[in-house]
């Protein structure tokens, strides 16, 4: 027997008794099998010319084994998606980037934020157990294009296509939003009222004076129980003729003579009331008249990406 006969064998034996991680198919050692001569089978052509080391023939059979080998590895390993039977590569787990905390006033870029609870620190009059919406933080995803100031997170602020939201406590309704200086207040919810919503009870905002209200509906927002219900200031008012040029809904708990006002007739808010502990959480998102439809798309894409964390 001469070296290549012996090499040839070494080379028959391994493809019988491989069992390595990845494994050959008997296809591929079949035709790799196919390439290695026996003693008895070798042509008279076959060279005869030697390297040193090494003779040729022994090297057309690496060769050979070789191209095939490396033809199968590269199916198996650069192309992860064709299935030759064997395990396939776990892929990797995307990275999500922490949340920002949301800044005063700023051009935001494309991101995740978060906006804490303004009042749990350590202002005694701001206190939560003075009675303020028992929430921790609240985390969203706003695409390019938003900003944010006293806030309010929009984009086109003041234009006929502005897009907003904004985080409330509120304290009472006004009953009367034009002529709010001299209105009934009431409690944002009547929770003795379980007609409409078992859970949460009607809200005051659908029986204000002059307004157009939807039906409350329960929803979730965040991953919290919720009643949303869509307002809209008259389009024919004149909002100078209003107290103090305002139409408000709502008055702010921790803040004297404090409320949400609305500037522009015809402007439409979805206002969510999260059932959260103490106070009600009130999620104002806001559109005009002209708000494009990729826009309204985009508010109800960030509506979407809340999480409420109690």
């Amino acid at each position: 027997m001469t070296p290549d006969d012996d090499l040839i064998g070494q080379l028959e034996a391994y493809l019988d008794e491989y069992e390595g991680s990845t494994p050959l198919p008997d296809d591929v050692r079949h035709a790799i099998s196919a390439q290695l001569p026996s003693t008895q089978q070798r042509p008279a052509w076959w060279p005869a010319r030697r390297f040193p080391g090494m003779k040729s023939s022994a090297k057309l059979v690496m060769a050979a084994a070789a191209v095939l080998v490396v033809a199968f590895l590269g199916i198996r390993f650069l192309a992860p998606g064709t299935n030759l039977g064997g395990p396939q590569p776990t892929p990797s787990p995307m990275v999500t980037a922490t949340p920002g905390e949301l800044p005063a006033a700023a051009t935001l870029a494309p991101g995740t934020y978060f906006v804490h609870n303004p009042y749990s620190d350590q202002d005694p009059v701001r206190s939560c157990e003075s009675g303020c919406a028992d929430y921790r933080r609240i985390t969203f995803t706003l695409p390019a294009g938003w900003a944010t100031s006293d806030g309010l997170v929009y984009k086109q602020l003041d234009q006929p296509g502005e897009v907003a939201f904004s985080v409330w406590t509120p304290d009472m309704v006004y009953a009367d939003p034009c002529h709010w200086q001299e209105s009934t207040l009431k409690e944002l919810l009547d929770l003795h009222d379980h007609t409409r919503v078992p859970a949460l009870g009607s809200s005051a905002l659908a029986n204000q004076v002059g307004r157009g209200a939807s039906a409350a509906s329960e929803v979730t927002l965040g991953g919290q129980l919720a009643l949303r219900i869509e307002l809209s200031v008259p389009p024919e008012l004149d909002i100078a003729t209003c107290d103090q040029a305002e139409y408000r809904s709502w008055s702010e708990w921790d803040v004297v003579d404090g409320g949400n006002s609305h500037h522009v007739p015809g402007q439409i808010d979805v206002v969510y009331i999260v059932d959260v502990d103490r106070r009600p959480l009130v999620i104002d998102a806001s559109h005009m008249p002209g708000t494009s439809a990729e826009d309204l798309a985009e508010l109800e894409g960030i509506l979407e990406s809340m999480h409420i964390d109690r």
